[in-house]
């Protein structure tokens, strides 16, 4: 199994990483600090074997112990003459630029992080999307021809823990992105089949149109429907 961390999350998990009787099994790959976008030269090709390309995203998050060493990934899929592309924000706060990466995207997936502190200026919103970031990133790609199938909210903070939070989040940046496509909370067990971004029942084999998925908050997790 191979890993590809930032150097925060690599001190933090430092012990268990290194630990002599997982390194028969787990491999670390360190990314450089202060990492930009991949460009051409640099992109990860693991084309012949995966039929995949790897390549590393810009973001605006420093890290507790990593300083700003943090990176989103754009996994560009190929299936002969079709390619599918999945870009993961990573925690981040918005920028133009950053948002500008995940055009093209079939799916997205954007990490929330909290909530912001209102009453207060977008400078308050401190180093995540939170919900304006969220929305300012979905309207940004409304514009492009191509938008995402699926978009996936994830990275929850903790005032997400009480029931219905997520779903009525969810159900907000719907109603402001203007994106036109299925947005949905994501959770631990979630199972999305690609490339048609269909979701997976909770309990079944049935996967299912992301724009008939019905979300059932439980608190601890969601289920998908």
């Amino acid at each position: 199994m191979g890993l590809v961390l930032s150097f925060g999350v690599y001190f933090k998990c430092h012990t268990l990483l290194e630990h002599p009787e997982n390194r028969a099994v787990l491999r670390t790959c360190k990314v450089l600090p202060r990492r930009t976008v991949s460009k051409k030269t640099d992109k990860i090709s693991l084309q012949s074997k995966y039929h995949v390309q790897v390549a590393c995203l810009k973001t605006q998050h420093r890290e507790i112990l990593g300083d700003h060493s943090g990176f989103g990934l754009k996994l560009t899929l190929k299936d002969g003459g079709d390619k599918f592309v999945l870009c993961d924000s990573g925690d981040s706060a918005y920028a133009s630029e950053i948002a500008e990466q995940f055009d093209g995207a079939d799916l997205l997936i954007l990490h929330v992080g909290t909530l912001e502190k209102l009453p207060g200026k977008p400078s308050d919103r401190g180093e995540h999307l939170c919900f304006h970031g969220v929305v300012q990133t979905l309207q940004k790609l409304a514009k492009q021809p191509k938008k995402p199938k699926l978009v996936l909210l994830s990275e929850w903070g903790q005032e997400f823990h009480e029931p219905g939070l997520r779903l009525r989040f969810a159900e907000l940046v719907r109603k402001h992105a203007g994106l036109g496509v299925p947005i949905l909370p994501a959770d631990l067990g979630m199972k999305v089949r690609i490339p048609e971004c269909t979701v997976n029942c909770t309990g079944t084999d049935n996967y299912v149109a992301a724009d008939r998925i019905r979300v059932v908050d439980y608190g601890a997790y969601l289920r998908y429907h």
